[in-house]
């Protein structure tokens, strides 16, 4: 699994999808939903107007985007309501997301984040989107072609300030994540 940081634009980033937050409750759109919503001609507003996805805690959704930017599908997942969102609730949400898209078959998925994301929610989703994707395939020697894996995940920020500061929380989301991947694998490992 490798985890990418660049500044860039999700509507022209080469992904298998693009991965947005949407908080519970929220009677309007903004950021990169909003930006997102407008490219598809109002396809978010409309699954949220028709009660389909509310953006509870951990609620997922997949649209395609028929070419309105350049990854094909927008992955929606609830954050749940604003005012309770704290690292622990991004960890959920980024382990949920993380796993639907590689059981999905997809290898590559990207996230913008927002300049206020601080280096405890990065840290937190990378942890988590690493050991939600464990997989212990040492021993394994049948079907092996059917084990699905997410390759990559990239980070969009918007400036150089940004890149730096959230490359800090995938550093260290990396290595306590490393750390339980290593502690697992020993402890499957036969006697």
């Amino acid at each position: 699994m490798k985890f990418n940081v660049k500044v860039g634009d999700f509507r022209t980033e080469k992904a298998d999808a693009i991965a947005l937050g949407i908080f519970e409750g929220e009677t309007s759109l903004n950021d990169a939903p909003q930006l997102a919503d407008e490219a598809t001609n109002g396809a978010i507003r409309e699954l949220l107007d028709s009660g389909d996805f509310k953006g509870e805690l951990n609620q997922t959704s997949l649209l395609y985007t028929r070419g309105a930017i350049a990854a094909p599908r927008l992955a929606l997942v609830g954050l749940g309501k604003k005012e309770e969102f704290a690292p622990e609730k991004a960890r959920q949400t980024a382990g949920k997301i993380a796993q639907e898209l590689r059981d999905k078959g997809l290898k590559t998925f990207a996230v913008p984040l927002p300049p206020e994301t601080s280096l405890e929610i990065v840290q937190a989703v990378v942890e988590r989107s690493h050991l939600a994707l464990y997989q212990f395939k040492q021993h394994k020697k049948q079907d092996l072609d059917k084990v699905k894996t997410l390759e990559a995940i990239t980070f969009l920020v918007e400036d150089e300030a940004s890149k730096s500061a959230v490359e800090a929380g995938v550093k260290l989301g990396e290595a306590i994540a490393n750390g339980t991947i290593l502690a697992r694998d020993l402890s499957n490992q036969p006697p």
